[in-house]
């Protein structure tokens, strides 16, 4: 193991590119620890990463992604997420668990929580429909990463309407006055994610809640709705 993640960090280190590193640093507002390696370049090396691990054991390409994780550069963090999600149908109910470590103790910036709730955390809710209840846990965690998780982990289920509205709403009421803004555009993704199958019931929710959310999660919610909805969401 030693040896590929030698292999993987010579790669990072050889695609590195300052200006990016210096562009990455300016992006983000919390503290990040990019190398500066660009989109097409890291998809090489995920690809290459995965060639080398994909005959692994599961549970050693999940350590693997721990010592990515420990590593601690942005470029590693997010190897991590997709080595995880390259898991697929290799992936078990029981996994959640270790998932839900990574989103607490490891995810350190937005870009961390997206890639790992939407992907992997999302592939396994899609799986195994009965996790879902888990993430209601996530919405009154102290941890900002958590809370923006629980509802960016539902994107993908809502986007191929696995999971009931209804469900997905009540999971978001407890974030509905959260002052976080990161927390709060998670949630609005959550919700305009929703318009797709559901937008009624986005909408129903919306005139119930709109008092109590932010602007930018009740703009976000209603990006993809027709004119006429989207005007009736805005209303007094």
């Amino acid at each position: 193991m030693q040896q590929t993640l030698d292999l993987i960090r010579v790669s990072l280190e050889a695609a590195a590119d300052p200006a990016h590193r210096d562009g990455a640093i300016r992006y983000f507002k919390e503290a990040v620890h990019p190398l500066g390696v660009r989109s097409a370049e890291m998809n090489k090396i995920i690809a290459s990463a995965w060639r080398r691990v994909s005959s692994w054991d599961k549970d050693e390409i999940l350590e693997l992604c721990e010592r990515l994780w420990d590593a601690g550069s942005l470029e590693e963090g997010s190897l991590a997420c997709k080595l995880a999600l390259k898991l697929g149908k290799r992936l078990e109910e029981t996994d959640f668990a270790r998932f839900e470590d990574w989103m607490d103790t490891r995810v350190a910036n937005w870009a961390h929580c997206d890639d790992l709730g939407t992907h992997a955390v999302g592939t396994l809710l899609m799986a195994f429909p009965a996790l879902f209840p888990r993430l209601a846990a996530w919405t009154v965690s102290e941890n900002r990463w958590v809370r923006r998780g629980s509802m960016v982990s539902l994107v993908y289920p809502l986007r191929r309407n696995i999971l009931p509205m209804e469900d997905a709403v009540r999971l978001a009421e407890p974030l509905l006055s959260d002052p976080d803004d990161l927390v709060q555009k998670g949630m609005g993704w959550m919700l305009k994610e929703g318009t797709r199958h559901h937008a009624l019931e986005v909408v129903q929710f919306l005139l119930a809640h709109k008092e109590q959310m932010s602007r930018i999660a009740l703009r976000t919610a209603i990006e993809k709705l027709p004119e006429t909805l989207r005007q009736i969401a805005l209303s007094p």
